[in-house]
């Protein structure tokens, strides 16, 4: 497994503060460290503050109410002021990049700007969004997006789609 899906697979499960000191720690490393932050797991239970999170190998491997120790070497980041939460979802979007124009009435064009789609996909994750449902798109355009996604081509969120974009003739599709 490469250090990119690895990456990947750890923004899916956190979303720290500040994401960006996250993503350069663990680019290189086995391990990361945070302390000191409070930790909101989704499941009802009330927040967990000043809590230790040790992550080895982009997988959670630790949460504890209290400082434990860390492998050595292991990065640690001061979450003091910060929260760990669940990543969130955005169930209907539809992907930038990946659009149909008008050229004269009654007739679209197709376009595919794969460097617009990583570049909104980088946007949701950096905002904590770790899977979106694309309701509708350039299916050559989104499913390429997924598959390079699913294949650790890309850093991205999980990706979801119907595809084509379904519409009653005359439609907004049409």
């Amino acid at each position: 497994m490469t250090n990119l899906e690895n990456n990947v697979r750890l923004y899916r499960r956190l979303l720290p503060a500040p994401m960006a000191l996250l993503l350069a720690l663990t680019a290189n490393a086995q391990s990361v460290m945070i302390e000191n932050v409070t930790v909101i797991d989704g499941t009802g239970n009330g927040p967990l503050r000043d809590a230790t999170v040790l992550v080895e190998d982009s997988r959670i491997k630790v949460v504890s109410p209290v400082a434990i120790a860390a492998p050595a070497g292991t990065p640690r980041v001061d979450g003091r002021g910060k929260y760990l939460i669940p990543g969130l979802m955005d169930t209907h979007i539809h992907l930038a990049g990946g659009r149909q124009g008008m050229v004269t009435e009654g007739q679209r064009t197709l376009t595919m700007d794969l460097a617009t789609g990583v570049e909104a996909l980088h946007g949701y994750l950096y905002s904590g969004v770790t899977t979106v449902y694309d309701s509708g798109n350039h299916t050559d355009f989104i499913f390429r997006m997924r598959n390079d996604e699913r294949a650790g081509k890309i850093v991205s969120p999980r990706i979801f789609t119907t595809g084509a974009v379904v519409a009653f003739p005359g439609g907004y599709a049409s």
